[in-house]
């Protein structure tokens, strides 16, 4: 009987069945649930060790990054492309390549998507845009200091 080709098909179409049906059953997904963690707490080095070797797949960062892009700013991984490549992968600031981790700039309050930036721009974008009033005094600072080192004026006390 087991070496019947068509009766091991008929056995797997008919476990298939069952347990699609099985799975449907709430107690019946719960106690898997519940024996799945069990099985992961037992085997958390396992675990951990095949998501580092599958989560280290540029695929699988490629998509994790659609998922983010979409979620938190509502634009498709194209779209961030496109960006990226409307500045020749470059910072529309500070002109350095975007290489390890670009970041989407957005407004805030209203969520509307501006460009994508270098991390140390995007910072500086996102505390200037709550502190305007500071950017003048931090300019005129760093303008002072330029001049005491540069000794046009003397550094006072």
């Amino acid at each position: 009987k087991r070496e019947d080709p068509k009766w091991v098909e008929q056995e797997r179409e008919w476990r298939r069945e069952y347990q699609t049906e099985r799975r449907k059953d709430p107690a019946v997904r719960k106690a898997a649930v519940v024996s799945h963690g069990k099985w992961v707490a037992k085997n958390r080095e396992k675990v951990r060790a095949a998501m580092r070797g599958y989560a280290s797949k540029p695929e699988y960062k490629r998509k994790a990054r659609a998922r983010m892009l979409l979620k938190k700013y509502g634009i498709s991984i194209e779209d961030f492309e496109q960006k990226v490549a409307a500045n020749d992968g470059k910072c529309p600031i500070c002109f350095d390549v975007l290489s390890v981790k670009p970041c989407v700039d957005h407004n805030h309050e209203t969520g509307q998507v501006r460009d994508v930036l270098c991390h140390r721009c995007n910072q500086w974008i996102g505390f200037m845009e709550t502190r305007r009033e500071l950017v003048t005094p931090m300019l005129a600072y760093l303008d002072k200091w330029d001049a005491v080192e540069a000794g046009v004026i003397k550094q006072t006390k």
